[in-house]
């Protein structure tokens, strides 16, 4: 099959909360889960990921998988086929303990002769620009309306497309964004303003900001005070300078600023933070 000849028939589209581990299971369709916040750790076909928010999560049936939150996460999951050869089988189809899976009962692995993204485990970090076009699947799942069944397959064949879409074109752009965090994070003191680090990547400055922005869902300046500030914890806890030094050595024009920043993005004045 190619992946344009796809007609997803989604059984299931919710968002819930994950606060029990789930055991070594089997599951009889294809499941997709987005990590909306939490952390906690997935195990698939016997290889363990670190879960955090804005991953996406995909197996195809007959996939062995077990999670364990920590303490919970919360997430978008949706069971479905991608075709719809079993649109009769309108319910859920749970999850089995492995050693209770009847194999017979597995809907068909699908294999794409195109792009074989879908043809094992995916597991895709930083996908936060499909964030809204799940929840409005979802919504729209959820809804019950007139041909809501058609309406949200067809917005699951849409979102299957950008994953594709997005791993195959942003590999390049994930270096981009992982070179200028780290360089942030190793020239706090320095100018790191948009027209700054656009220079540096030989970018335009709103292309590079929309790139952060679709990497981390924060601008490229909310990373910049981010970064900022976690350095400063680290001066706050584990020296004596004064607050004027550590503005000085984070960037921030004086104490005054850097004070101000600090207690918006922490609740805490860095006195206060500093004597715990």
């Amino acid at each position: 099959m190619r992946i344009t000849e796809i007609s997803p028939f989604i059984r299931y589209a919710s968002v819930h909360n994950q606060s029990v581990p789930r055991f070594p299971s089997i599951t009889y369709d294809c499941r997709l889960q987005y990590i909306l916040d939490g952390t906690g750790t997935y195990t698939i076909n016997g290889k363990t990921y670190r879960l955090a928010p804005d991953m996406l999560v995909f197996y195809q049936p007959g996939t062995e998988y077990a999670f364990t939150p920590e303490p919970i996460f919360h997430c978008i999951a949706l069971d479905f086929d991608f075709t719809q050869e079993f649109s009769h089988i309108r319910h859920p189809q749970y999850p089995i303990p492995v050693e209770d899976f009847d194999k017979t009962q597995m809907h068909p692995h699908i294999s794409f002769s195109d792009y074989g993204l879908f043809d094992t485990p995916l597991v895709l970090e930083h996908a936060f620009p499909l964030r809204q076009m799940l929840t409005e699947l979802v919504e729209e799942f959820r809804s019950g309306k007139l041909f809501f069944h058609e309406k949200s397959g067809a917005m699951l064949k849409n979102i299957l497309l950008e994953i594709v879409r997005f791993s195959q074109s942003d590999r390049k752009k994930s270096d981009i964004c992982d070179t200028v965090l780290s360089y942030i994070d190793a020239h706090t003191a320095e100018d790191l303003s948009n027209e700054r680090l656009g220079e540096m990547m030989r970018l335009d400055p709103c292309y590079l900001n929309r790139l952060i922005k679709n990497y981390t869902g924060h601008s490229l300046h909310k990373n910049v005070i981010r970064h900022r500030i976690q350095t400063a914890t680290k001066f706050l806890l584990n020296t004596n300078l004064p607050l004027e030094e550590i503005a000085h050595r984070t960037g921030f024009c004086d104490a005054a600023h850097f004070s101000a920043c600090f207690k918006k993005q922490t609740g805490t004045a860095p006195s206060r933070y500093r004597k715990g």
